[in-house]
């Protein structure tokens, strides 16, 4: 519970109120179109971008707060700087008049969910990370197949620094066979949290929130979240399938083949043998032509 004696958020404005700038960060706070939701009142909904998201950017979700009628911040990243230059005291100060009053829920994907973990552990927020996982740390960097620009991690580990005596909820979904995921989560997530909520999203891969829309749960599984409810996922294990070998067949004739990968390690386990045999020489045939062409 939060202290209402605290002094409340600033009223209701027809634009953005940016709560902190820099030039490789920017939070603003988005009022909900109307007085928020019953469901919703008292509650923040704090959107994190993914990897490829910059400054002016939509919010990470932030259509979807304004959909539910939730008050909404949302936390930018220059490009490929992957928040490495927003510290954890910017982002306390930024949100304090929300953190003291209200309940803040903090929401992302990969690297976004990342953030949604790493940001929430000094306020003790609630935060819902799907496939959270950080490039620019220098383990993770060497298990992935694709390389991002970064400044470096510049960041403290996550488990660092001391962390509120308050209850809050942490929910993580991902991917259990995704070797880069899992291994994030195991070595990082459930040391900083020992009482994480783990969901596993069978056959996603690294595109959990793709697997829960193509299901018809995504905006189920984050109301759930938002409302303190039980996540209930049912995945079309069919529907995952077929866009992961569409997504492999145009990676590949893009020649993005860090990316099909990723797809391709999802569809080996659950396809024919003498499919899995034309799927890796389809990738092998492509990456020996590109490499032809740069020769």
């Amino acid at each position: 519970m939060k202290d209402s004696a605290h002094p409340s958020p600033p009223a209701a404005a027809a634009s953005p109120e940016v709560l902190a700038s820099g030039k490789d960060y920017r939070i603003e706070y988005h009022a909900p179109p109307a007085a928020a939701a019953p469901a919703y009142e008292g509650r923040v909904l704090v959107g994190f971008g993914e990897i490829g998201s910059g400054l002016q950017s939509p919010g990470f979700a932030q259509k979807i707060a304004a959909d539910l009628g939730i008050a909404y911040i949302a936390v930018k990243q220059r490009h490929k700087t992957q928040y490495q230059f927003l510290s954890r005291e910017i982002f306390q100060e930024a949100v304090a008049p929300w953190s003291a009053s209200h309940e803040l829920y903090l929401y992302g994907t990969s690297l976004g969910g990342y953030c949604a973990a790493y940001y929430a552990r000094p306020v003790a927020a609630h935060f819902l990370a799907l496939s959270p996982r950080i490039p620019a740390h220098p383990v993770t960097s060497r298990r992935l197949p694709i390389r991002f620009t970064s400044p470096g991690f510049l960041h403290e580990d996550i488990y660092d620094g001391g962390v509120p005596d308050v209850s809050s909820r942490k929910v993580v979904l991902l991917d259990p066979q995704n070797r880069v995921d899992r291994f994030y989560v195991d070595t990082d997530l459930a040391v900083a949290f020992d009482d994480l909520e783990i969901h596993h999203v069978m056959h996603a891969g690294h595109y959990v929130p793709r697997a829960l829309l193509l299901s018809g749960c995504l905006k189920q599984t984050l109301t759930a979240f938002l409302r303190d409810e039980t996540i209930n996922l049912r995945i079309d294990t069919a529907a995952v399938l077929q866009w992961h070998e569409e997504r492999f067949g145009l990676l590949v004739d893009q020649r993005r083949f860090g990316h099909a990968i990723e797809h391709l390690e999802v569809l080996l386990p659950e396809v024919s043998a003498d499919r899995q045999a034309e799927l890796i020489r389809t990738l092998n045939t492509a990456m020996r032509r590109a490499a032809a062409r740069t020769s």
